[in-house]
């Protein structure tokens, strides 16, 4: 299996059932957690929002969060970009324009 927003395999031919299995799940994962912090994203307008402030609006972790958010701004996805704010230590994140 190959997730799209990675330039690598999941697995190999030879990996157990039980790894193809959890990455088949991958993309699942990834597009629900996406759409929970995109959605919050939008909702914290202008301000944006960091990692930790996310977590706390999508009960995901702020490690979870920060994988995402770096795979959201990618130059060949640009859904989301920093505001440029920094705050408690964390970069702040806004909807793409």
């Amino acid at each position: 299996l190959h997730c799209p927003h990675r330039a690598i395999t999941l697995f190999r031919n030879d990996d157990p059932e039980t790894s193809k299995q959890a990455a088949e799940k991958c993309e699942q994962f990834r597009a629900k957690h996406e759409a929970l912090i995109y959605d919050a994203l939008r909702n914290a307008g202008d301000k944006g929002a960091t990692s930790k402030e996310l977590a706390r609006v999508v009960k995901l972790t702020d490690v979870q969060i920060s994988r995402r958010l770096s795979g959201m701004s990618k130059p060949e996805r640009k859904l989301i970009e920093t505001t440029g704010e920094v705050r408690m230590g964390c970069r702040a994140w806004g909807v793409k324009a």
